[in-house]
C-alpha cells in the first residue's frame, strides 16, 4: 500500500516470502524491505532482507532495462546459519558471500566470491568433525570452485579443493581432493587408529564414490571379529529412516598399517599388521585384504594361546567373513 506518481517516484515497502524453497538448500524463509523504481525505459529493484532463521543478511540490486535482452545485478550477504546451506546439519561457523549477475534475462551468468570459517564442520555418518576451519571458493555459472580448505581432524591437519556443481535439481557433480597428517580418528566404534592419507570425492551421472589411500601408523581395536562394519550408530531402533545425500555413496579405499596395531578383545590380544580395501555401499560396506599377527595371545576352550603366527583373510566380497589360519603353542 502506498502512494505516489507512478513512474516517477519509487515505491518501497516490506516484504515476506514463506516458504522459500530453491534446491538443492534448505526451505527457509526472506523478510526485509524493498524498493522499485519503474519507468517506461526500464526497472531498478534493491531488496535489503535477511534468511531465517538466523543472522543470515543479504543486499541485492538489479537493473532491468525494456529495450534489450539483458540485466545487471549485484549480490552480497552472509549466513551464520550454516544449517540452511548443507544438506545435514550441525555445522558452526560464518560464510560471507558477494556476486554479480550480467548478461541474458532468461540466463544470466553468475560469478562471485566466498570466504568461511568455522569452529565445527561435521560430516554423517563418520564419527569426527573437522574444527577450526577455513576457505574459500570462486562461483561461476553453476559451478563452485574451491580454492583452499584447511582444519583439523582428530588434531591433524586437513586440507582440500576442487570443484562442486549445482543447477536448479540439487548437486550435479562433485570432484573433491583431500589429505590430512596426524589424524586420531575413531572411523568404527571401539577403533582409535592414528592417519596419514588422502581421499578423493567424485560424484557425477555415472559415480558417486569415495577413494581413499590411508596410513595407520597405530591402531587399537577392540571390536569383536563378527561385528558389523557401520561407520555410525542411532541410539534407538528405527523400523524407516530418511534417505540421507550420502546414501548411495560407494567406498574404494585401501588401508594399510606398519605393525603398530593392537587387537583387543574376546578372542585375545595381539599385535599385527594388514592391507586391506573397503569397497562397497557406506550403508553395508565390505572388506577384502588380510590381516597377520606377528605376536600375542589368543583364548581358546578357556585355554590361554601363544601365537606364533596367525593370519585373518577377508575373501567374500559380499559379506565380512574372516577366514582364520593360526599357528599357536600352550601348555
Amino acid at each position: 500500500k502506498g502512494r505516489g506518481r507512478f513512474g516517477g517516484d519509487e515505491a518501497t515497502g516490506l516484504f515476506e516470502i514463506k516458504p522459500l524453497e530453491f534446491p538443492p538448500f534448505q526451505k527457509t524463509e526472506a523478510r526485509g524491505s524493498l524498493s522499485v523504481k519503474f519507468t517506461e525505459t526500464d526497472l531498478d529493484l534493491k531488496v535489503d532482507g535477511s534468511f531465517l532463521p538466523g543472522e543470515n543478511s543479504f543486499d541485492l540490486s538489479f537493473h532491468i532495462p525494456f529495450s534489450e535482452n539483458s540485466l545487471t545485478g549485484d549480490v552480497k550477504g552472509s549466513f551464520s546459519n550454516l544449517d540452511l546451506l548443507l544438506p545435514w546439519k550441525g555445522a558452526r561457523g560464518r560464510l560471507n558471500y558477494l556476486g554479480e549477475l550480467r548478461g541474458p534475462k532468461d540466463s544470466p551468468e553468475i560469478k562471485g566470491f566466498v570466504d568461511f570459517q568455522g569452529p565445527v564442520l561435521p560430516f554423517p555418518q563418520f564419527a569426527h568433525a573437522v574444527t577450526d576451519y577455513s576457505g574459500s571458493a570462486l562461483i561461476q555459472g553453476g559451478m563452485i570452485s574451491v580454492r583452499s580448505f584447511q582444519g583439523k581432524l582428530g588434531g591433524g591437519d586437513v586440507r582440500a579443493s576442487g570443484t562442486v556443481t549445482i543447477d536448479m535439481d540439487g548437486v550435479k557433480s562433485i570432484d573433491l581432493k583431500s589429505d590430512g597428517k596426524d589424524m586420531l580418528v575413531s572411523p568404527l566404534e571401539r577403533t582409535r587408529a592414528l592417519v596419514d592419507g588422502s581421499a578423493t570425492l567424485v560424484m557425477d551421472s555415472r559415480r558417486f564414490v569415495l577413494d581413499g589411500d590411508f596410513l595407520v601408523k597405530k591402531l587399537t581395536w577392540r571390536r569383536e571379529l563378527y561385528e558389523k562394519f557401520a561407520f555410525s550408530s542411532v541410539p534407538y531402533y528405527q523400523l524407516t529412516r530418511e534417505k540421507t545425500f550420502f546414501d548411495d555413496m560407494n567406498l574404494n579405499l585401501h588401508i594399510r598399517t606398519t605393525g603398530d596395531a593392537w587387537m583387543e578383545n574376546s578372542l585375545g590380544r595381539a599385535r599385527g599388521r594388514f592391507d586391506l580395501s573397503v569397497t562397497g555401499n557406506v550403508t553395508a560396506p565390505i572388506m577384502l585384504g588380510a590381516i597377520e599377527v606377528l605376536g600375542g595371545d589368543v583364548y581358546f576352550q578357556d585355554r590361554k594361546f601363544r601365537v606364533l603366527k596367525g593370519q585373518l583373510s577377508f575373501f567374500n566380497p559380499t559379506t565380512v567373513e574372516p577366514s582364520l589360519d593360526f599357528k599357536c603353542e600352550t601348555f
